[in-house]
């Protein structure tokens, strides 16, 4: 019979070397590579002092472009790297790469690198709200390129608390060589179509669901205007709860 000795070992000692193994991410390098282009990682800090992951993108084994991830805490925080069609305006997949960033609902940065005619340039996406796994590329209008699918993070805070917010869908994707917001464009008219049937029955009016009741009035007349739908605010302003209290009220001095 196992001593009671070895199942508290088991429970408590086994765990906390698990936990200290993951945290050792020093020295740690990962990298992918496809048709003579690679993009490698090497981690380097202390559990203290956060760790930096740098980036060093290669071409036939030059140094075409380089970048550092500082403040990493976790191995789940770690920038993520994946090849994807994203710019048609040339014939070399792009580098997608997104970070887990921290924050209270799990704020992602993401960036990708592209080829252009004189050479590899990194385009800038910004900052979502939701995770790493909430913002990777899909083709959204099966044409081959991949976007971004997210939702606009300006509807989220404004007319009720975040749990409570409704936010219309937004398309991040390339053209042209540069970063575009596709959200109008009606190749992603399914996108939107769907949001409304996501969306379900509207909150109701009253002291306790009329500043949801507003969020969702809003997130659903920004989703027709998309649509490009024939007077897209008429339900909003017919419907929604003038005597809403919500007031989101921001700090002075943050510190």
């Amino acid at each position: 019979m196992m001593s009671r000795f070895l199942v508290l070992f088991c429970l408590f000692v086994m765990p906390v070397a698990a936990i200290a193994e993951e945290v050792k991410l020093d020295g740690l390098t990962y990298d992918i590579g496809r048709n003579g282009v690679r993009a490698a990682f090497a981690v380097s800090g202390n559990e203290t002092d956060g760790y930096t992951a740098r980036l060093a993108l290669t071409e036939n084994g030059n140094t075409v472009a380089s970048m550092d991830f500082t403040d990493i805490f976790a191995e789940y925080a770690l920038p993520q790297a994946s090849f994807v069609e994203m710019d048609n305006s040339n014939d070399t997949m792009e580098i997608f790469v997104s970070i887990y960033t921290g924050g209270a609902h799990c704020c992602a940065e993401a960036s990708v690198f592209t080829r252009s005619a004189t050479g590899w340039r990194q385009l800038d996406f910004g900052a979502f709200d939701g995770g790493p796994e909430d913002i990777a590329p899909q083709d959204a209008d099966y044409d081959g390129i991949s976007e971004i699918v997210t939702r606009d993070n300006a509807f989220l805070y404004a007319f009720t608390s975040y749990a409570g917010s409704r936010a219309p869908r937004q398309i991040w994707g390339i053209r042209h060589g540069e970063v575009s917001n596709l959200s109008a464009d009606p190749a992603f008219a399914d996108v939107h179509r769907a949001y409304l049937e996501e969306m379900g029955t509207i909150p109701e009016a009253g002291p306790d669901s009329g500043s949801d009741r507003n969020s969702w009035l809003a997130a659903y007349a920004a989703t027709l205007l998309l649509l490009g739908e024939p007077d897209p605010l008429d339900y909003a302003d017919s419907a929604f709860d003038p005597n809403s209290d919500w007031d989101l009220s921001e700090c002075a001095d943050p510190q």
